[in-house]
């Protein structure tokens, strides 16, 4: 990926502390607001152990999680805790007990306009990268 656009999306995705998660699968469609932080390209993600959406994830990893800046369609994976990223504050956070990490790879960000409606930008991330837990 491109020097810049890699460090254009880890700018847009370090602003945001919550965001909604969808998923689809054999609970449906589900979307729930949850707490989120970024590292380096990856998006972290602190869902409830008893979310539906743990299903849905188990059988199709694709999510799209939004905020009112962005939208980013990826694909996530379920770590336990103990498996998250070294520093990641959101396992240390006071509703993190009885949660599980979903760390989100990026396959595309869509970035919205500040004024009006639409996207300003799109930016494809067709890359094959490691996990930030293993560089």
């Amino acid at each position: 990926m491109l020097a810049h656009l890699r460090q254009r999306i880890i700018t847009v995705l370090a602003s945001s502390h919550t965001a909604t998660l969808a998923t689809t699968g054999p609970a449906g469609l589900q979307a729930r607001m949850i707490p989120c932080e970024s590292r380096e390209v990856f998006l972290y993600l602190l869902l409830p152990g008893t979310s539906d959406q743990l299903l849905n994830l188990e059988h199709d990893p694709k999510v799209i999680v939004t905020t009112a800046e962005w939208q980013l369609q990826g694909n996530g994976r379920i770590l336990q805790a103990d498996a998250a990223p070294p520093h990641l504050g959101l396992v240390h956070s006071p509703g993190a007990q009885g949660c599980v990490i979903v760390e989100v790879h990026p396959l595309r960000l869509h970035i919205n306009r500040r004024n009006g409606w639409g996207f300003s930008e799109t930016i494809d991330c067709n890359m094959v990268e490691a996990s930030p837990g293993t560089t």
